[in-house]
């Protein structure tokens, strides 16, 4: 009880899926030593389940659909991917004006979205595009990068474009379309008394989401 109601401080471990993103990880971490320096933390960055009971991990960062009704899930708000490319590429590129033109196009596939097609959803519903697979990648960072460099239209977290966006180093396509929509969570053992660390954790990961994934 007295722990509870602490300054906070001691080890903080957090688990987070590997393709969330560098830049927004890296301002919750900058953000928890600023704000709580006796807070130290340890950031296990990998796409596989973790037990966070069986592992020793305070809280996890997750995303997509919840399996684990023994955890206590607090909603962060939503990932949506989106197509992009350079602004280079498309100037070379064949017009892209509906999600049935990305068959004259390079597309460069984030397997986990699928081989063989993309499916798109709009206003009108959903539209499944078969894709000729050019090019088959199963790490959004090399996608994300090969996309920089002009070569193909990808599916990416919004997200993790914003930035580039912003620059001019990326464009969105099809802005009425979206792909998949992943609900993000930040879900911890069920526990009597919440250490104030883990509190602060939860506090301070759930808004700087909450701004990244508006």
């Amino acid at each position: 009880v007295t722990e509870s109601t602490g300054e906070p401080r001691g080890l903080l471990r957090v688990t987070a899926p590997a393709d969330l993103g560098d830049a927004l990880l890296a301002e919750i971490v900058n953000q928890l030593r600023r704000n709580y320096p006796l807070v130290s933390l340890e950031m296990v960055l990998m796409n596989r389940y973790v037990d966070l009971v069986a592992e020793g991990v305070d809280v996890a960062i997750r995303t997509g659909p919840l399996k684990d009704s023994t955890l206590i899930a607090k909603s962060a708000g939503v990932a949506r991917w989106a197509a992009f490319a350079s602004p280079g590429y498309l100037q070379a590129a064949p017009p892209l004006k509906s999600p049935e033109a990305l068959r004259h196009h390079c597309c460069l596939q984030f397997t986990p979205l699928g081989k063989e097609s993309w499916t798109l959803t709009g206003t009108t519903g959903s539209v499944t595009v078969p894709l000729a697979a050019q090019v088959l990648i199963n790490e959004v960072r090399v996608i994300q990068s090969m996309a920089l460099a002009g070569e193909g239209v990808a599916l990416l977290p919004m997200y993790l474009c914003r930035q580039d966006c912003a620059d001019g180093r990326l464009v969105r396509v099809l802005p009425e379309w979206h792909a998949k929509a992943d609900p993000v969570h930040i879900v911890y053992p069920r526990q009597r008394f919440m250490a104030p660390k883990l509190r602060a954790f939860i506090d301070l990961a759930t808004r700087e989401l909450a701004i990244c994934l508006e």
